[in-house]
């Protein structure tokens, strides 16, 4: 699900024309993100890709010299209503210039799996880092409970805060790492975009972190 590497699926999806078959990582990818889409009226929306790439925040790291024409050129092909999966499990673009970007879901999904994956082999003493995303459970080496340090977006060699987590998951985003500067204009663009309008959004938030109590399901008395 790299939109970074040219042979992933995800690319793949965003290079072709035609329908392209799926595996099951993706296919539960797009259809959890095909729910929130619905449930946040839009605000969450992957195939935001395109605006991301014109603000230089995708894999080709080059940002444009930004205007109004240009945004509305490419909110053309932004809305999940013009992806879909058909009964044959391929996924289908209503237009071929329609791009899928999920790195705002991928991340906690790939956690997510290992977590799984440890749970079933009964290792209950585990911290998994994922480019910024994370789950806790149980105690570290020394045996005591993980803690964790989030960082002071103003003082880069700080830390805000330092908590405890114990099966929790924790998920921290900021403009103070993520951002572009038109050469032209001098505009600082924060990586947090408006798929409604097609804007960076411009805030005083600098840093935002999640807590989540881990909830595990149970198949058959088992974890899964």
């Amino acid at each position: 699900m790299s939109t970074y590497r040219s042979n992933s699926i995800i690319s793949i999806v965003n290079q072709s024309q035609n329908p392209v078959k799926v595996d099951s990582h993706f296919i539960e990818v797009f259809k959890k993100s095909k729910d929130i889409w619905k449930l946040s009226n839009g605000y969450f929306d992957p195939t935001a890709g395109s605006i991301v790439n014109l603000y230089g925040m995708g894999p080709n790291n080059k940002i444009q010299s930004i205007n109004e024409y240009k945004i509305d050129s490419v909110m053309q092909y932004v809305g999940l209503d013009k992806v879909y999966l058909n009964q044959q499990n391929f996924i289908v673009k209503t237009d071929e210039n329609v791009y899928i970007d999920f790195n705002a879901i991928a991340k906690g999904y790939s956690v997510d799996l290992i977590k799984d994956l440890l749970i079933n082999i009964n290792s209950n003493n585990f911290l998994i880092e994922v480019g910024g995303e994370l789950i806790t459970m149980g105690v570290n080496e020394k045996n005591k409970k993980w803690k964790v340090a989030i960082q002071n977006p103003v003082d880069l060699n700080s830390y805000y805060s330092e908590i405890t987590l114990d099966g929790m998951s924790l998920a921290t985003s900021g403009n103070y790492r993520k951002f572009r500067i038109d050469s032209e204009t001098g505009v600082r663009y924060a990586h947090i975009v408006n798929p409604i309008n097609g804007q960076s959004m411009s805030n005083n938030i600098l840093s935002a972190s999640v807590i989540l109590i881990l909830v595990l399901k149970l198949t058959h008395g088992q974890p899964a």
